[in-house]
């Protein structure tokens, strides 16, 4: 059961857990410190996956966190939206 592949990842069971314990990793240390999200998800991933694949996937998933880090300090930061980007002069 556990070298079943997951057909929509081509992964088994076990490499799909080191995918999700690498990113969650890389997640709480980005979290703490603001970066590395992209060198650790990178380094990590690279042992079961080609680089060609986990590239795209931590650009994409940096540039979500990011996203979500600018929308969330602009409502909590000032208390009045985005006030100091430079889209709210």
């Amino acid at each position: 059961m556990i070298s079943e592949p997951l057909p929509w990842l081509e992964l088994n069971l076990l490499e799909s857990g080191w995918c999700f314990l690498v990113i969650l990793t890389a997640a709480v240390i980005r979290g703490y410190s603001g970066f590395g999200f992209s060198a650790l998800t990178v380094a990590g991933l690279t042992l079961i996956l080609p680089p060609t694949e986990v590239i795209p996937i931590a650009f994409l998933l940096e540039i979500g966190a990011s996203i979500h880090m600018l929308l969330w300090s602009g409502k909590t930061s000032t208390g009045n939206g985005y006030a100091g980007l430079p889209w709210e002069c």
